[in-house]
């Protein structure tokens, strides 16, 4: 067992899942928990991409294996070319990609569907819930 407390104050353990029968789990979240929320707003952050991920999933048939989630603002500020404003900070940012399509494959069933940010790098792909369309 590895619990960290989010804060709101509540205890999880880091293989719970996020949702109760959701797909993704709070060591993808918080990086092994490496990375955890330290704001009510970061963890919110993480929960509204946790529900709009599962909607991902279920159009991509496919287990995502996550890179990359909540990312602390000291963290993203380390890392070249990383945007000073990335949806990372506030939990609502994930890359990732899935072992049996291409990202390109990803980006183009995603495209249509995902009302956020959605970008396509070289070995994986970036989704967001920014609260609009946005393609890179």
């Amino acid at each position: 067992m590895a619990l960290i407390t989010l804060p709101n104050g509540t205890s999880v353990d880091l293989v719970d899942p996020i949702f109760t029968d959701g797909n993704f789990y709070w060591y993808e979240a918080t990086k092994g928990g490496d990375r955890i929320p330290t704001s009510l707003g970061e963890l919110n952050g993480i929960l509204q991409l946790a529900k709009e991920a599962e909607k991902a999933r279920s159009a991509l048939g496919e287990p995502m294996i996550v890179t990359s989630w909540y990312r602390p603002k000291w963290l993203n500020d380390r890392i070249p070319n990383a945007s000073r404003n990335s949806q990372h900070i506030p939990g609502k940012a994930m890359d990732f990609y899935c072992n049996n399509l291409t990202p390109l494959q990803i980006y183009r069933k995603l495209d249509p569907i995902w009302d956020g940010g959605l970008g396509l790098y070289g070995g994986h792909v970036h989704i967001d819930v920014r609260g609009s369309r946005g393609r890179f």
